[in-house]
Parts: C-alpha cells; structure tokens; sequence
C-alpha cells in the first residue's frame, strides 16, 4: 500500500488539524501496517552482542535497586525478544509459570486479572526480575527514540494510524497535534503537553483487538528501529 501527502524529512509542514493522505473510504480489510514504510531509513544502535549484553546489564542493576532485591538472582539470558508483541507475549506466560494471571494486551503491555495480592508481592517482585531477565527485549525496544525515530512515528501517524482508524470508525482529535518539527523538538523536553493520537486516552479502552491488529499505535520495528 503507497502512502503520502505529509513533509519530507526536516520539513515542518503538517500543521495541526492535517490527517494523511490514506482515506476513511478504503475498505477497513485492505489495512496492513507491515505493507507502510518510513521516509527516513533507521538503523540499529545496538549493533553487536557485547553492546546488548552491556545493556542488559546496566537495566537489570537499575531494575533489581527499582523493584528493591537486595540479592537479585543471577539469571542468564533464554533469548532476545525481537518484538514488542512477542515481549509481551512471552513475559505473560513467564509469568503464568510462576501462578500469575498475566495476560499481554493488544495495545501493548502485560496486566493481571485478578490483581497480585499484597502477601503475593515479594514473589512478584522475583518472578518480574526473572521474567525480564530471561526474556530480555532489544535495547533498541528501552531506548530513548532519536529525532529522526520521532519523525517516523509522527509520519506513521498521520500517514497509516490515524487514516486506518477512522476506516474502522474511530476518530481521533488532531485539533491540538503540533506540526512535525515541533513534535520532534518538544518531545524530550515538553513532557507534560506531549501529544498522543489517543484522545487523552480514551480511545486506548474503546479500540477493540482485532482493530489493534490492523492499526497498532507505532510504526513496525523494521521501520522504527531498523530491525530485520
């Protein structure tokens, strides 16, 4: 699927109120976020083994302080998890092995139904450490984005999100979406008015799953990270 009409890198054009050039007329079983492909190329940060151990590392130290494991068990890596989904998805069922309700939800994220009671929450604290540590995401994943990844999502958003939700019906409210540039510029240092295409929100409760499938709210990882 061809996508355009928005600023070329480095422009600021797209001002606030714009939506992109996909229409809501397209039929709503057309939409493949894998078939959208960014302006500006991105290439991994992380290029060798030892730089992503390194980082592992350095995350599961602050991890270990953060969740207050004085002796944190020494877990080796099962493999990397080269997708947010798959990440996801294997931290649920890590987990479920250890007797938590997990489950990985379509907009991203693990969450527990029933929620972990209190006299269970040392043992979640473990079973968190170990879970991450096994299943380690791609730094790329715990990463900072770069201005140009910024620029990406902002394109992918007004190019292919936006555009493939309204063609499943839901509307969002760009009447408050900065232009590209300032999107970029602000990003780092304006957290409190970052914008989201989310209604403030609401619309992360309303999308239903099969809608996330054909509209996920970032772009795919060979466009925003550069992964294979």
């Amino acid at each position: 699927m061809a996508v355009g009409g928005c600023a070329q890198a480095g422009s600021d054009s797209g001002s606030t109120g714009e939506t992109g050039s996909k229409t809501a007329v397209t039929s709503a079983s057309e939409w493949d976020p894998n078939s959208w492909k960014a302006k500006i190329k991105i290439s991994p940060r992380y290029k060798t083994e030892e730089e992503k151990l390194a980082f592992r590392a350095q995350w599961l130290k602050r991890d270990a302080e953060f969740l207050e494991l004085e002796t944190p068990p020494d877990v080796p890596l099962v493999e990397w998890q080269g997708s947010l989904e798959l990440m996801d998805n294997k931290n649920a069922e890590c987990f479920k092995e250890r007797g938590f309700s997990a489950h990985a939800i379509p907009q991203g994220g693990v969450i527990f139904n029933p929620a972990i009671p209190e006299s269970q929450y040392e043992a979640y604290k473990i079973a968190a450490y170990e879970c991450q540590a096994m299943y380690f995401p791609n730094p790329e994943f715990l990463t900072d984005w770069s201005e140009d990844q910024l620029r990406v999502i902002w394109d992918y958003w007004d190019e292919y999100y936006i555009p493939c939700l309204a063609a499943h019906g839901f509307t969002v409210d760009t009447s408050e979406r900065p232009a590209r540039e300032t999107y970029v510029a602000t990003f780092h240092t304006d957290a409190v008015n970052r914008w989201f295409p989310s209604n403030d929100g609401a619309l992360l409760t309303q999308i239903p799953p099969e809608v996330w499938k054909k509209c996920p709210n970032i772009p795919p990882e060979s466009e925003l990270y550069g992964l294979e």
